[in-house]
């Protein structure tokens, strides 16, 4: 019996040192993940805190261009500025962060405005927006911001001119055995281009077509033989340096542009001045029909893009900034987005940070 009470006794006494073990080790456990917290926290503050004072300083630049901007469009701009923040990671990759800025900037002023009554009938926003994320649409729009056209009256002419089919207008006939007169997606006139057994005299009077590349800041120039007027790329730098043509001749006014495109300026101006046909009659009224948005966006130079209000006909005029000016400031920011993602801090809680600095 006494034995028996032992053994008990014995047992009860690991038990307790048993639970008074495992409750040191929980604490322990416990402390650790206090601690751990605590360092995240701290980490997070001092990150927050970093970020808000990068915010905070009033000599950025590129806070300063974006203003300017908001200014000459009308726009708040603390909202420009927020705008610009919630889609700055688009910016990461950009050659041209000023002019992406002025499109970015010009899609949030006309967001709500209603198209002219006599556009937009024959095609929608969606069926841009379908057509844009195709691997042509993306190269055209690489083509549109290299060489400073808007890509929606690109295509709104391309829709008229080829229904934004290429391939099936290249070559010497259509499926049809068809002789074809014009060539591929921008319908480039074979006559205005020279063989390949042409004679000095033929290419000489043919000049290369230029325009001016504002990502190399270099004039391009294609010569205008007919052989390369199937390749995708070298048709659409085509229409695209003939479209900027026609629009410097009209000083941006689209409708001439359009007409002097479709009829050529002498063609053109008999057009509108003695009624006399060389191309399409409803030509523009045509290509308005598959134009999408109240405005367009055009760089005129390397130092400046103009807005034209196809409401007002009005044409805003913004100056650009060189990426070595703007970059900086633009990958500093998408670094601490990295950092603010990594610690898993919230995007409410950056944009309470950016709305915090906006406000002061």
């Amino acid at each position: 019996m006494k034995r028996k009470y032992l053994q008990l006794k014995i047992l009860w006494a690991l038990l307790c040192a048993s639970s008074i073990t495992g409750l040191t080790m929980v604490k322990a456990n416990q402390n650790e993940v206090d601690s751990d917290v605590a360092e995240t926290t701290l980490e997070n503050s001092e990150l927050l805190n970093r970020f808000h004072d990068f915010l905070d300083d009033t000599d950025s630049e590129f806070e300063t261009y974006v203003q300017n901007v908001a200014t000459t469009l009308s726009l708040d701009p603390n909202t420009a500025l927020s705008y610009v923040y919630q889609n700055i990671s688009s910016l990461s990759s950009s050659k041209q962060i000023s002019a992406d800025i002025v499109r970015m900037l010009a899609q949030l002023k006309y967001q709500n405005t209603p198209l002219p009554s006599n556009m937009g009938t024959n095609w929608t926003l969606t069926d841009y927006s379908n057509y844009l994320n195709t691997e042509e649409g993306q190269r055209q729009l690489q083509l549109c911001n290299i060489y400073g056209m808007d890509p929606h009256l690109l295509f709104a002419l391309e829709k008229v001119e080829s229904n934004l089919d290429h391939y099936n207008h290249i070559g010497t006939y259509d499926a049809n055995g068809k002789y074809l007169f014009a060539v591929g997606i921008t319908q480039q006139e074979r006559a205005n281009f020279y063989s390949v057994n042409a004679s000095a005299e033929e290419i000489a009077s043919k000049p290369p077509r230029t325009g001016y590349n504002y990502e190399t800041n270099q004039i391009d120039s294609i010569p205008l033989c007919e052989d390369q007027l199937n390749d995708f790329d070298t048709n659409v730098k085509l229409g695209i340096m003939a479209l900027n043509g026609a629009l410097g001749l009209s000083d941006y006014d689209i409708s001439y542009a359009l007409d002097i495109y479709n009829k050529g300026k002498v063609g053109a101006d008999r057009f509108r001045e003695q009624g006399i046909v060389s191309g399409s009659p409803v030509y523009v009224s045509s290509v308005y029909q598959n134009i999408v948005v109240p405005y367009f966006v055009f760089q005129t130079s390397p130092q400046e893009m103009m807005i034209v209000d196809l409401n007002t006909n009005q044409k805003l005029h913004c100056s650009l900034l060189t990426n070595d000016v703007l970059k900086p400031y633009c990958d500093e920011y998408l670094s601490f987005l990295t950092q603010l993602n990594e610690q898993k801090i919230s995007q409410d809680m950056i944009d309470t940070e950016v709305q915090k600095s906006l406000t002061k």
